[in-house]
């Protein structure tokens, strides 16, 4: 039971209430349920009936102090909105995912969560706690298991899935010479818990035929690629038919490397410049052939990609990395497509589809910070803009605008990285380098002293600082999508200039 302005207002009249003022008295909807934070705290009940409505015919006096009081920290349009392109961006978003985000605010169970860790263990621990939940992708295990003989090109995929070149500190060794007498694990650079295992090829000194199978641990990996840079050979057919016969759900792959060297001899053997149409008959006969190979040996519907490890924008290498993605269990998706590259279009949809899902938990844990800052102080504290600059420097990194990913780029290209900012024109780089600003132009929450405030109008102003932090997130996302096209238009121009 609350006491608010005098009324008293039940939990359930309480969660009535706001079902009415979010849905315009139009519709009945659950609330959102609380999800992935859970503390151990009674909760309020999130589902209200038919007769909830009937007895709200009695509350109407209550519904409508209610709402003045919402009223008093919640900004009207045209005091958040910049411009009515922005109001019009926010009031029409794009897709289901948006959508989502836009309606998910905090419900009065979550707020007494909330309120009950604040209270009981402290500011810093519900703001650890909070961002554990949200980065909690981070300490799922994904692991990928390469294999095949000496020179097959596996180090250099292995290298590629990380997004790394051959040459830097932390890239596995290319080599014509088998070096890898044991299993080998590397770590992906952005997420530890992503681990590439290079296995020594079938019938080396430590790994003979009789015992590979037991020891290379086949059970333990999401993923098993076998990797040749010819035709697969008879050792190679009979590993990938063991591995089906003994582990008949393991995720098998067939990756055919320097499948450019392949079409450059080709090329080199013929007096007449082969046409684009004459290279892709090529392309598509040399796999067939593999395809072909593999099935004779036994080997069932295999998925079967031709790759460069240099240049992972040609040829399959962007279909082998939407296929991770696709096959990985649905508890480890999300882990891979925030840590694995943006290597195609469908994967930065992904991407931006998580980002969007984020900003629910992201806010709630902004707009809690936002309440505990010292509005009233001289300086105006905001908690929160930390917590939403780091989020945007995540949307940067996951869509490759990055400093680092662009100075990648330039490297790749040989031209000077200043030329790339140029042409990116970033507009997020400057909102990140002044993001303190950028937010105080959005900041419209007028300012209370939450401690002093009743339960619900504490309620009421928290979601009010949610609801303006998931607009200014919004906004710098879609910034970072429109920079991430800009950025594959240039790279398919620069693909095309001579070296």
């Amino acid at each position: 039971m609350f006491t608010f302005l005098g009324f008293q207002i039940t939990e359930a009249e309480a969660q009535v209430i706001m079902k009415v003022l979010d849905n315009d008295q139009s519709r009945k909807t659950t609330p959102p349920a609380i999800e992935k934070l859970s503390f151990q705290s009674r909760s309020v009940k999130t589902t209200a009936n038919d007769n909830s409505f009937d007895q709200l015919q009695s509350t109407k006096q209550k519904v409508s102090v209610v709402a003045w009081v919402l009223d008093l920290h919640r900004s009207t349009k045209s005091e958040i909105y910049a411009n009515q392109t922005e109001a019009d961006a926010c009031q029409k978003p794009d897709g289901l995912a948006n959508a989502a985000a836009t309606q998910s605010v905090v419900d009065p169970a979550e707020e007494a969560d909330f309120k009950n860790v604040l209270d009981q263990c402290g500011y810093s621990e519900l703001m650890h706690l909070m961002e554990r939940s949200n980065n909690e992708w981070r300490d799922t295990k994904i692991e990928i298991a390469i294999t095949g003989e000496s020179g097959s090109g596996k180090s250099s995929l292995i290298n590629a899935l990380r997004g790394l070149k051959d040459d830097a500190p932390e890239a596995a060794i290319p080599g014509c010479i088998e070096a890898t007498m044991e299993r080998k694990k590397y770590q992906h650079p952005d997420n530890a818990n992503l681990v590439l295992w290079d296995l020594p090829g079938v019938g080396t000194p430590n790994f003979p035929q009789e015992t590979y199978i037991k020891k290379a641990c086949f059970n333990d990996y999401d993923f098993i690629i076998m990797v040749s840079q010819s035709r697969y050979t008879i050792t190679d057919t009979w590993l990938a038919e063991k591995i089906q016969n003994i582990f008949p759900d393991s995720n098998l792959f067939f990756v055919r490397t320097k499948i450019d060297v392949d079409l450059g001899s080709i090329q080199k053997g013929r007096s007449k410049h082969m046409s684009d149409e004459e290279l892709q008959g090529v392309f598509r006969n040399i796999k067939q052939n593999c395809y072909d190979n593999l099935k004779k040996a036994r080997i069932n519907n295999p998925y079967v990609f031709m790759v460069d490890n240099h240049d992972t924008s040609a040829f399959e290498f962007g279909k082998l990395a939407n296929t991770l993605v696709a096959k990985v269990s649905a508890l480890k998706k999300d882990a891979l497509i925030m840590t694995i590259q943006g290597f195609t279009k469908e994967i930065v949809a992904a991407k931006y589809d998580l980002c969007i899902a984020r900003m629910k938990a992201i806010t709630k844990q902004a707009a809690i910070a936002a309440m505990n800052s010292n509005r009233k102080h001289e300086n105006r504290e905001r908690f929160e803009v930390e917590i939403l600059k780091q989020e945007v420097m995540l949307y940067k990194h996951q869509l490759g605008i990055d400093t680092n990913s662009l100075d990648i780029v330039a490297r790749r290209f040989g031209i000077d990285r200043e030329e790339v900012y140029v042409k990116l024109n970033s507009e997020t780089q400057v909102i990140l380098r002044n993001f303190e600003q950028f937010y105080l132009k959005h900041d419209k929450v007028v300012p209370s002293n939450r401690h002093s405030l009743p339960f619900m109008s504490q309620f009421f102003l928290l979601r009010s600082y949610q609801k303006q932090c998931l607009y200014v997130l919004k906004i710098v996302l879609d910034k970072c999508i429109d920079e991430n096209n800009t950025l594959q238009k240039n790279i398919a121009v620069w693909e095309l200039l001579p070296n």
